[in-house]
C-alpha cells in the first residue's frame, strides 16, 4: 500500500481522481484535510459506498455535490442529500438515477424550478410524474419532459399544443425516433420543421412533407429528396406552388409524375376561373 502522506499534493489529487486508484487508498484519501481531494475521491466511480455514504456528511459543500453526483451513490445517501441545505447539492442528488422513487414524488411538488428539472431530467422519472410536471405551466419544464425518454405519447402531443416559441432549438440532440416523427407531423414551428426536414431517417422527412404547416420553401428542398415516398408526400401537400409541381410532374416516379400533373392542371383551371370569374364581376359592375 502507497503511504500517502509522503505523497506530494498533486499526485494526492491524481490518485483520487484516478478510476483505478486501490479502493482501500481511495477511502484513505477520503480522510484528507484538503478539500478538493476529498471532493476527487467522491466523484471516483471507484471510491466504496461506505466512503460515500460518509463523505455525503462533509462540512465542504463541493465534496458533498461530487457524492450526489457519482453514479454509485446508493438511494438512502440520496435521498438525504435531496434534502441538503444547499440547492445546487439538492438537483445534482435528484438528477442521479439511484434517487428513490419516494424522493421524485415529493421533489416533483417542489415550487422551485430547479427542482423540478432535475426531477424532469431524471431517466427513472416515472410517465405519472412527468405528465403532470407538464402542467405547471413553464416552457423550460415542458421542453425538459419532452426529451425525457419515459414520457409517453400522450404527454408528448400536450405539450406540442403549447406551440412555445423554438422549443425544438431547447431539446436535447439525438431526439429520439418517436418523438421526432411526432414533432414532424403535428408542429406549427417553422424551425423545427426545417430541422428535421434534414433528418437522417426519411420517415421524418416524410412527416414534414405531409404537414399543412411546411412551408414552400423547405418543399421546395424535400421534392429533390432521394425517397419516392417523401416526394409523393410533397406532392399532395397543399403547400406545394406550381413550381414544386412543376418539378414533380417530371419526376422518375410515375405516381408522383401523375400526381404532379394533376395538381398542375387543377391549379390551371382554377386560375382560368377565377379569371373568368373576374371578368363576370367586372361586367356587372359596368353595367350597374
Amino acid at each position: 500500500m502507497i503511504e500517502i502522506y509522503n505523497l506530494s499534493y498533486a499526485k494526492r489529487v491524481e490518485l483520487a481522481t484516478c478510476e483505478t486508484t486501490d479502493k482501500k487508498l481511495l477511502a484513505k484519501l477520503s480522510k484528507s484535510k484538503r478539500n478538493k481531494i476529498r471532493a476527487s475521491v467522491a466523484a471516483n466511480i471507484n471510491t466504496p459506498v461506505e466512503t460515500l455514504s460518509e463523505l455525503a456528511k462533509d462540512e465542504n459543500a463541493n465534496v458533498r455535490l461530487s457524492v450526489a453526483g457519482n453514479p454509485n451513490t446508493t438511494a438512502e445517501v440520496l435521498d438525504r442529500l435531496a434534502n441538503d441545505e444547499e440547492l445546487l447539492i439538492q438537483v445534482e442528488a435528484i438528477k442521479n438515477s439511484n434517487v428513490s422513487l419516494k424522493t421524485l414524488e415529493r421533489k416533483s411538488k417542489s415550487s422551485d424550478l430547479m427542482v423540478l428539472v432535475a426531477v424532469a431530467k431524471n431517466i427513472n422519472t416515472p410517465e405519472e410524474i412527468l405528465e403532470k410536471l407538464v402542467e405547471k405551466q413553464t416552457p423550460v419544464l415542458r421542453c425538459i419532459v419532452y426529451g425525457n425518454p419515459n414520457t409517453n405519447i400522450k404527454t408528448l402531443k400536450k405539450i406540442l399544443t403549447y406551440a412555445d416559441v423554438n422549443l425544438y432549438k431547447m431539446l436535447p440532440k439525438n431526439v429520439r425516433l418517436d418523438i421526432r416523427l411526432l414533432v414532424a407531423s403535428t408542429t406549427i414551428d417553422v424551425y423545427a420543421l426545417s430541422i428535421l426536414a434534414n433528418d437522417n431517417n426519411s420517415k421524418v422527412r416524410m412527416m414534414v412533407a405531409s404537414n399543412v404547416n411546411t412551408e414552400t420553401s423547405i418543399l421546395k428542398k424535400l421534392c429533390q429528396d432521394e425517397d419516392d415516398d417523401v416526394r409523393l408526400f410533397v406532392s399532395i401537400n397543399q403547400n406545394a406552388n406550381s413550381e414544386i409541381l412543376e418539378e414533380l410532374a417530371k419526376d422518375e416516379n410515375d405516381e408522383i409524375k401523375g400526381i404532379a400533373k394533376a395538381r398542375l392542371q387543377e391549379l390551371s383551371e382554377n386560375l382560368i376561373n377565377s379569371k373568368n370569374l373576374a371578368r363576370i364581376i367586372r361586367k356587372e359592375e359596368n353595367f350597374n
